[in-house]
Order: C-alpha cells, then sequence, then structure tokens
C-alpha cells in the first residue's frame, strides 16, 4: 500500500504518517520551502509527485527553481514547468526510507496545514544527495518529536485560478472520464502537455506519450521522463478548452464554490 490509502484507513493525514517516523527515518525540517530546494538544481535526476483527488502526477527529470517575490516558486526543467505556493507550506521533512518495492529512497516531503501533500520531491542519485545532505540537514527545527505540529499558514496563490487564466473552460462534453481521454488521445500525436492541479501547485509534464494503459477505474501513464496514477471517478466532467485541449474538474464543494480543476490535456510543444 502506499502512503494516501495508508492514511486513509488509519484516518490520519500523510504528514502524521511521515511524523511518526522521525527517529527512524524522518527528519522535521524548517517549513522554508526556498530555502529547502535552493539546491535542486544539483540534486540530478528527481521525481516531482503532485497529488489531487484524482491521483499523483509525477515528472522525472533534472529541476531548477526561481524564486519570485510575492509570487509562487517555480520547479522547472525541459520535461515539467510546476509552480508551488511556498505560503501553503506548514510541515516539512527529510524522509529516508527502504521498501521491498523500491528500495532506498530520499525525500524532501511537503505538507499544508491539513497534512496533505503539496509535493515530495524524490532525489535518486545517492552521491548528489550526500553531497547536499548536511545542508538540507542544517535546517531541522529544534522539535522533533513524533506529533504532527503544522504551522499557521496564509495562502497566497491559486493554482486553480492560474490554470484557468492560462487556458479556461468551454463547453462540457457529453463524455468524462475514460471515454473522453482515449478519445483525445486517439485524434492527436506529437507532443503533449499534461497538467494536474491542487490546492496548492500545479504541474505540467511536457512530452510524447508512447502509450497509455486504464485499468481498474485508472489511467497509467510510464514514460522516461513521467510516471502518472490517475484514479477516473474524481473526475466529474470533462470541458474543451479555448486553447483545444480537455480538462476536467471534479465535484462542486458544498459551500456552493466551483467545482476545482484536476487535470488538463492539451497539444504541447516539442522538448
Amino acid at each position: 500500500m502506499h502512503a494516501p490509502e495508508i492514511a486513509k484507513r488509519l484516518n490520519v493525514s500523510e504528514a502524521a504518517l511521515v511524523a511518526a517516523r522521525i527517529g527512524t527515518g524522518a527528519l522535521r525540517l524548517r517549513p522554508d520551502a526556498s530555502a529547502l530546494l535552493s539546491s535542486i538544481s544539483e540534486w540530478g535526476r528527481v521525481l516531482c509527485a503532485f497529488s489531487n483527488e484524482s491521483g499523483v502526477h509525477m515528472p522525472l527529470g533534472d529541476v531548477a527553481l526561481e524564486t519570485n517575490e510575492g509570487g509562487p516558486l517555480r520547479l522547472f526543467g525541459a520535461h515539467m514547468d510546476a509552480e508551488i505556493d511556498a505560503e501553503a507550506v506548514a510541515e516539512a521533512f527529510l524522509f529516508l526510507d527502504r521498501d521491498e518495492s523500491h528500495g532506498n529512497s530520499r525525500s524532501i516531503q511537503l505538507f499544508d496545514e491539513r497534512g496533505a501533500p503539496i509535493v515530495k520531491i524524490f532525489i535518486f542519485h545517492k552521491g548528489h544527495f550526500e553531497a547536499v545532505e548536511a545542508g538540507i540537514r542544517s535546517l531541522s527545527t529544534e522539535d522533533q518529536s513524533r506529533v504532527p505540529a503544522p504551522r499557521s499558514t496564509t495562502p497566497a496563490y491559486d493554482p486553480g485560478a492560474a490554470s484557468g487564466r492560462q487556458d479556461h473552460d468551454l463547453d462540457a462534453l457529453d463524455c468524462v472520464g475514460q471515454e473522453a481521454i482515449e478519445e483525445y488521445l486517439s485524434a492527436v500525436a506529437g507532443p503533449l502537455e499534461i497538467e494536474a492541479v491542487s490546492r496548492h501547485a500545479r504541474v505540467i509534464w511536457r512530452g510524447v506519450l508512447s502509450g497509455w494503459r486504464f485499468a481498474n477505474g485508472m489511467m497509467h501513464l510510464h514514460e522516461g521522463g513521467l510516471r502518472s496514477h490517475l484514479r477516473m471517478m474524481p473526475l466529474a466532467s470533462a470541458r474543451e478548452t479555448k486553447k483545444g485541449g480537455l480538462a476536467f474538474n471534479g465535484s462542486a464543494p458544498d459551500d456552493g464554490g466551483d467545482a476545482p480543476r484536476l487535470l488538463r490535456i492539451i497539444v504541447g510543444r516539442a522538448v
């Protein structure tokens, strides 16, 4: 099982799961995303895992950081472009783990005030990690208890609104989920952009799909620069977009607000 399923079964947050491993693999860090990611261009090839209600979208490759005063942090590379609300980061951890499925893993994990992941960045190259490990550990906090300790945050960036400004929704389609995706992908060729949008981040992967697989209500993508596992059930509606893409929204919230955008697929540029 993966962390989201474990947290759901235990009725705890994903941040609480990591905090429970303090002393046996986890180290609580200052929730300062700019400082923690400042050396990311030295980490080598990394996997950046972004989650929303539909699942997890994980571009894989070399990444650099760009800070924007008063705006979101930007993580970018030839294969991806992401924006993260640094003001929403309530807890952060260095997590060194080992399991039978994935072997050794080294990651920086950022969580929001509810303990939901904003981004988890996995560092593959052992030598690159060892070169920056001391600097990362220097950002640890005095509080190394296993009790979740999120700071109070004031989010300053709306990823859904930013995605909509870049390419806004048009008319709703009759088909949704797998049917809509297969119809769209079968009609296009060449590079694509696949964007996932969450509460505090959005990420666009750029590349060419060699194929896609649907199984048990999920779409699985496995490319040299991408791993994605996306559930179809949360994609409540499908819409055309102004730039000729396909966007999926989740269910409208109970307070009557707009349904959040979760996923967008569009013909992209070559990388």
